[in-house]
């Protein structure tokens, strides 16, 4: 079998069969919250910084 995945009708059975073990979880739910985080420091620098 190939590396490419397949995007038939079975691509959603496969993903549902990818087991995420614990700190594959936490990474992503870190890296949300760092993406969040950077876009709410970027938000409010934008709304508060005078553009002349």
């Amino acid at each position: 079998m190939s590396g490419v995945p397949k995007w038939g009708r079975s691509s959603k059975r496969r993903l549902r069969l990818i087991r995420w073990t614990r700190w594959e979880i936490v990474s992503a739910a870190g890296l949300g919250c760092l993406i969040s985080l950077l876009s709410l420091m970027l938000a409010h620098w934008l709304a508060t910084h005078p553009f002349d």
